[in-house]
């Protein structure tokens, strides 16, 4: 079984990191970059952490990029993927000039902060919104895990994500993955009936 796990939102980890540089001498001294370390030698699991480009005041070019070394030697099992340029980031009515511009800048910051060119080319987008990044090398995009609609997929696609774990739109050459647990939505829950409810499936993805 393949397991796809990912993380929304990520900015204050990098904040942190970046405003306490002269105390922090390891990304692990970060509580965030801490628990992913523990889940990691625990479990041996990896983690996609999705990105934005500006919050509060601060963008990732204010960051550092001290802790580069560190970055590039974990990223066998930490990658980095774009999420949105704020938290207002609604790419449903954007051009696809703007979509490219933004992601442009947040690439070019991530790297320089992690110091890792590859970066994750299955990503969510923020509210589940726009599709038009193929050209800068993403190839999936996860929908949502619930019933909103996902990046204007006509329903019987949004049908056949949930049905059969993925679908591949050849009119854009992107594949929408669906995803099978978000976490906060099954704390209350069985676990173990959870985990049974997906023993049958190749491959996983974790929100």
């Amino acid at each position: 079984m393949i397991i796809h796990f990912s993380i929304d939102d990520v900015f204050g980890s990098l904040k942190y990191l970046s405003l306490n540089k002269n105390k922090c001498t390891s990304i692990f001294d970060s509580i965030f970059f801490s628990a992913l370390k523990d889940i990691h030698e625990k479990f041996d699991v990896n983690f996609s952490l999705y990105c934005m480009y500006e919050r509060g005041g601060y963008t990732l070019e204010d960051f550092t990029d001290c802790y580069k070394e560190e970055f590039m030697k974990n990223s066998d099992w930490i990658s980095y993927g774009y999420h949105c340029y704020t938290d207002d980031s609604n790419y449903n009515d954007a051009t696809y000039e703007q979509i490219k511009k933004e992601y442009q800048q947040f690439r070019q910051q991530i790297v320089r902060i992690t110091g890792i060119q590859k970066l994750e080319d299955n990503i969510r987008l923020h509210f589940f919104s726009g599709n038009e990044l193929k050209s800068e090398g993403i190839k999936g995009l996860f929908s949502a895990d619930d019933d909103r609609k996902s990046y204007g997929l006509e329903i019987d696609k949004v049908k056949k994500i949930k049905k059969c774990g993925s679908f591949f739109d050849q009119e854009i050459g992107i594949t929408y993955y669906n995803t099978d647990i978000r976490i906060e939505n099954i704390i209350d829950k069985d676990i173990s009936r959870v985990v049974a409810d997906l023993k049958c499936k190749d491959r996983v993805n974790i929100f």
